[in-house]
């Protein structure tokens, strides 16, 4: 501006006073060099706005429009509403996803050379009827069959035994405790004669060697249906008609003896057969030698501990799969609890904050927002559902690997790679880096958060929407991962690498009883005449033993 002596000076331009000047306006001084009036006039002079604020006097707020997204919210009530929806949705998820991945971890199988159990891997039955089978027990209804197969060391039965089996393929039919038979292979035998097997039967009820028939010979006999007619029984009991290999449990005292090793094994050995076709072979060695009887007890023993911890092996694997299922019915109810405390905690700061007029704040674009003090909180739950993913990636990797697992358990490993990337992770960053930035937080968050929980959804439920509309949602073989085993004739085995036609429709028996013992270990309540019972894992036990050996019938 110009004085009356024609002199330039600056003044600060004047606005009307309701122009709320350095709050939410500033004064722009009006272009005077179109007028003669050299005066600084206020109500020429114009109020303009700040970035966030409108109004002929700047009087209202602009806030961010969250319209268009539904997890935004403008007061403590939505706030909390979202916190809620959010985090009690995502952990409900998640509890799905960790118990169908916990329960395949735990109860498949992993491959062939599986070292738990597995209680129904491979169903043989030459009369067509449901049978039930394991790498460590194989049950069959056909009486004129082997029953049981087990895996031992046999490296160490062929080391201490090839040297006096040059002449014949040695197959040992052992009895461990009770008559539970188990057979012993020799691999190195198996090429030069498949027809001719030798049948060494061992009874171990104490520490002492017993021969009951001609030390000098070994009965060599023909394996077919006639001579394995009645070779192999299982011990009965009124809980437990058929003992597939574990008579153990049903004994209260089993585990005691198992803890403290209190385990008094002998061994018998029995050549006599009534089988018209034996062939009778000179040994080249004698069996009541110190040598054999310790090779003998050194194999006796390698078979008791075999057994005893594919046992414990099962047990552990049902104890694990009980405690998961425990652990989800008390830690997730307190979960909810503390999510609602932590609401109502959050209500109440919210309301003190909102008498301050604190929790309306302005972004770095000038826009106004709610902001609710949560922001540490929010972080913690974060945290934990990626800690929670990072679990669920880790156990599906191995899960990956595994038999009779349900195929959904490899769309959740999948799932869990894309919800590290885009789920907690996004929202940890965004809160760290753009917490100021709110409009493009929010942004953020629900693009990537919005692919990643439709991707999970997507891969958990697509195959099951596909299958029902393809009306073929009652196929397990659909949903449930199994190979099939068959007895291979070359290795005598059920594990070994050798290729075969798995389209049997057996199949869907092996699945349908895998899923009845994944049932069976996944409940732990049940209601009888009106009360609430536990069931315990020796009840599985006794549950698994009673429903299979009712197949066998």
């Amino acid at each position: 501006m110009y004085d009356k002596k024609g002199i330039l000076y600056c003044e600060k331009p004047k606005c009307k006073p309701e122009c709320p000047v350095d709050i939410s306006a500033s004064c722009i001084p009006n272009n005077y060099s179109n007028d003669n009036e050299n005066v600084n006039n206020p109500n020429k002079n114009i109020c303009s706005c700040y970035n966030g604020w409108k109004g002929q006097y700047c009087e209202t707020k602009i806030n961010i429009d969250f319209s268009n997204f539904f997890i935004t919210y403008t007061d403590y009530l939505g706030n909390v509403l979202n916190f809620l929806i959010k985090h009690i949705g995502i952990s409900l998820l998640l509890i799905i996803y960790y118990i169908y991945n916990s329960l395949g971890y735990e109860l498949g199988i992993s491959g062939k050379n599986d070292s738990k159990f597995k209680i129904t891997s491979t169903f043989k039955s030459n009369d067509g009827l449901p049978t039930v089978n394991s790498s460590d027990i194989s049950v069959s209804t056909n009486s004129h069959s082997i029953i049981s197969q087990t895996n031992i060391p046999m490296k160490k039965m062929n080391k201490r035994m090839s040297s006096r089996t040059k002449d014949s393929y040695r197959q040992s039919i052992i009895s461990i405790k009770q008559n539970n038979y188990v057979m012993i292979p020799d691999y190195q035998e198996i090429r030069k004669t498949s027809k001719k097997e030798s049948i060494i039967k061992l009874n171990i009820n104490n520490n002492n060697i017993n021969i009951n028939d001609n030390k000098d010979d070994v009965i060599y006999e023909d394996i077919n249906e006639s001579s394995t007619d009645n070779l192999i029984q299982y011990p009965t009991s009124p809980l437990s008609p058929v003992n597939y290999g574990f008579d153990a449990y049903n004994n209260p005292d089993y585990d005691k003896k198992i803890q403290h090793n209190e385990y008094n094994y002998g061994l018998q050995i029995n050549t006599n057969s009534t089988n018209q076709n034996k062939i009778l072979h000179k040994n080249s060695y004698s069996c009541d030698s110190p040598d054999n009887n310790e090779n003998i007890t050194n194999i006796t023993n390698d078979l008791s501990f075999n057994v005893i911890k594919k046992y414990i092996n099962l047990k552990k694997a049902i104890k694990k799969a009980q405690s998961t299922f425990i652990e989800v019915h008390i830690i997730y109810p307190i979960y909810i609890l503390i999510t609602l405390l932590v609401s109502i905690l959050i209500i109440d700061g919210e309301k003190e904050r909102e008498s301050k007029n604190l929790n309306i704040v302005q972004s770095k674009n000038g826009e106004w927002m709610y902001k609710c003090n949560s922001t540490n909180i929010e972080i913690l739950y974060s945290f934990l559902e990626f800690f929670i993913l990072l679990i669920i990636l880790k156990n599906g990797i191995t899960i990956l690997k595994y038999e009779c697992v349900f195929k959904c358990t490899k769309y959740i490993t999948y799932s869990s790679i894309i919800g590290i990337a885009l789920g907690p992770l996004i929202n940890i960053i965004t809160i760290s880096f753009l917490e100021d930035q709110r409009y493009e937080q929010i942004i953020f968050e629900i693009i990537l958060n919005s692919i990643c929980y439709l991707t999970f959804f997507l891969l958990f439920s697509w195959n099951k929407v596909y299958y029902i509309i393809r009306n073929k949602d009652i196929d397990s073989h659909l949903y449930f991962k199994y190979v099939k085993h068959d007895m291979c004739m070359i290795h005598n085995s059920y594990t070994c690498a050798c290729e075969f036609d798995d389209s049997n429709e057996n199949n869907h028996q092996v699945i349908k009883n895998y899923i009845i013992f994944y049932k069976i270990c996944s409940k732990i309540l049940e209601i009888t005449d009106g009360k609430i019972k536990y069931i315990n894992v020796k009840s599985k036990m006794n549950i698994i033993n009673n429903l299979y050996s009712n197949n066998t019938e």
